[in-house]
């Protein structure tokens, strides 16, 4: 070890075993959160399934249930696989649990429309997964406006002899304009993706920056022991901050790009925010690690602390959808500052990043002076490397 650049050579030590002497360090840094969001935007890619399989039972087998029918069939979300006889044909094919999706139409319904009374067609779905279930209602309630539009079009311009446009206009004086901004889509892929990928970046971070104090075959050399506990600290965290932030900046800019998610934010929003971020991750995980016996305690409670993180950070639950509790202790966990702005700086071009990140920089300040007091004396009572390390010893230096 260079007794003239003593804190270099432990920041190259660290590097040493990052790279060469423990390589899974390298593994979850560089690719644990890629290979998540890799897997997790080839998964929503396509988004929800589409059209949906769908079972009719016509009850009343007139020319307007058969319209009806013909509407559902036409439809781009729906796709006719079958028309039961009956109703225990209908039960049958809901039963065999492929099909989440079907309509009744009673009988006398052609009859009750043309009478100007109202008739009710009945759709059951499947509700135990709720992007289907809710993809399907959302087309269902299209798909039975344009056609009760249309219908009701019909009967007024046959009753009063009025020109078909006119007739729909007085059928129907005024509709619904929709404009969606953000995710116009509603794709899954950019509503959830960036999020998971977020917390694996959380997660790799914190087992592997971990693995710097309770990794036994590399522990403390006597050098580390004595030198200035504030720069060994600083020196030991240095490298996972900078490989975190080359994974951070690869899934911001590139494999979001390779899937066209569309980002609308300011360039140094994204930078400021991202290291802000795993700066306080990185502070606040290091200082925990050292109040745990081994990597294999720490491992469990940032695997308990991981999913609780991303759903109480309101990325996938809104925050004034969570118990009072529930919101404050969000405010405890810095992917909370981090998951709905990364989003929206994505999809809308603007968030309170630059709040969000002094926050950040203030907690990673705090638990900087958490870690470097607990250092001080965690120092003294770590073990010394247990073992050679496989490819050589960590040599410390010799006055000549």
């Amino acid at each position: 070890m260079n007794e003239r650049h003593p804190y270099r050579t432990i920041f190259l030590r660290e590097l040493r075993y990052i790279f060469y002497k423990d390589p899974r360090r390298l593994f979850m840094l560089l690719c644990g959160a890629l290979v998540y969001l890799l897997l997790f935007a080839l998964l929503y890619a396509k988004g929800p399934a589409q059209p949906l399989e769908t079972v009719i039972y016509d009850a009343d087998r007139s020319a307007l249930s058969r319209e009806f029918i013909r509407e559902v069939d036409s439809a781009y979300d729906f796709r006719i696989i079958g028309i039961a006889p009956d109703e225990d044909g209908l039960r049958e094919y809901l039963r065999s649990g492929h099909h989440t999706v079907a309509f009744y139409i009673p009988e006398h319904f052609g009859s009750d429309v043309k009478s100007g009374r109202t008739s009710k067609v009945l759709f059951i779905a499947d509700t135990d997964n709720l992007i289907v279930s809710s993809t399907a209602m959302n087309a269902t309630f299209d798909l039975i406006a344009a056609f009760s539009q249309r219908v009701s079009a019909d009967i007024l311009a046959e009753r009063v002899d009025l020109p078909h446009d006119l007739a729909a206009i007085k059928a129907s004086p005024f509709r619904v304009g929709y404009r969606l901004t953000g995710n116009p889509t509603q794709n899954y892929l950019f509503y959830l993706v960036l999020g998971l990928g977020l917390v694996a970046l959380q997660q790799t971070l914190l087992i592997a920056s971990a693995a710097s104090f309770l990794y036994r075959p590399q522990g403390f050399l006597p050098s580390e022991r004595r030198l200035n506990a504030g720069y060994v600290y600083l020196c030991k965290l240095a490298p996972y901050l900078v490989l975190s932030y080359a994974s951070y900046l690869a899934m911001t800019f590139g494999l979001a790009a390779a899937f066209s998610i569309p980002r609308h934010g300011p360039t140094l929003a994204f930078l400021v925010l991202g290291l802000a971020f795993l700066a306080a991750v990185l502070t606040a995980g290091s200082w925990l690690a050292m109040y745990c016996g081994s990597e294999l305690t720490f491992t469990r409670w940032s695997l308990i602390y991981a999913v609780p993180s991303f759903i109480i950070s309101g990325y996938t639950w809104p925050p004034i959808g969570m118990p009072f509790f529930a919101r404050y202790l969000s405010y405890a966990f810095p992917l909370t500052y981090l998951a709905i702005p990364y989003r929206d700086l994505f999809l809308l071009g603007n968030a309170p990043w630059l709040r969000n990140s002094l926050i950040l920089f203030v907690a990673a300040g705090i638990f900087l002076v958490l870690g470097i007091l607990r250092f001080r004396r965690y120092r003294v009572i770590a073990p010394e490397p247990e073992q050679p390390a496989r490819y050589g010893k960590d040599i410390e230096p010799t006055n000549m």
